[in-house]
């Protein structure tokens, strides 16, 4: 179980004349404090989380995985399970127990855990149970429903670093203001990593701004 990571004077870029996309980063994230990382298209948001979860290696620096027992684990040597959540979430034809479990067998008391964790458990037992197919693509939920779904698929899969890209975005205030709540909430047992064009005001985040970064001499 991954209780922090840090990121040790981390340097990426893309081979282009000498260009840094990130240029010596440290910094330490922690439960409870989610990563908000913005900055104009092209500045290395994706880049940057991706680095973060493992998915990328820096050309220089360290990333570092730290347990409970304060055990590091390179991300060079070593892989997290990540889970993914994109903006546009397909809800395929089937059951909603099969969207979220796809072919694993996962026990039904657990899923209704990881959906009340969420704050959907109570949504989709008024509305038949997670046996009830899916239709339309999912019009019976909200854009705000079907991102919370999507973070319950990777939260079923294992993942133990969350990264969400644009999360708030198309929400309406309300289904927006639920969706960092119930972030807010996961950020005490998950390592949040937040992809964002839009503003967003959530307590004890960690704000990356790659544009202020990269401006940087």
């Amino acid at each position: 179980k991954i209780f922090k990571i840090k990121l040790k004077e981390i340097i990426f870029n893309y081979g282009l004349a000498n260009k840094k996309l990130i240029k010596n980063l440290s910094i330490e994230m922690n439960l409870k404090f989610p990563v908000i990382i913005s900055g104009s298209s092209g500045s290395g948001k994706t880049t940057l989380a991706n680095i973060i979860s493992g998915i990328y290696l820096p050309e220089k620096g360290e990333v570092v995985y730290i347990d409970s027992n304060n055990n590091e684990y390179n991300s060079k040597k070593y892989n997290v399970n990540v889970g993914y959540v994109t903006q546009n979430i397909h809800l395929f034809r089937g059951t909603i127990k099969e969207f979220l479990c796809e072919d694993k067998i996962i026990d039904v008391k657990h899923i209704y855990e990881v959906l009340s964790s969420v704050g959907l458990l109570d949504f989709i037992k008024a509305n038949g149970g997670i046996d009830t197919k899916v239709v339309e693509g999912g019009r019976s939920f909200s854009g705000g429903q079907i991102r919370r779904l999507g973070i319950a698929k990777m939260l079923l899969a294992g993942s133990q670093v969350i990264i969400l890209d644009e999360p708030t975005a198309g929400l309406d205030d309300k289904n927006k203001n639920y969706l960092l709540e119930t972030i807010k909430k996961l950020s005490t047992n998950y390592i949040i990593i937040i992809i964002s064009h839009d503003k967003i005001d959530l307590q004890n985040s960690i704000k990356i701004n790659l544009d202020n970064l990269n401006s940087e001499k």
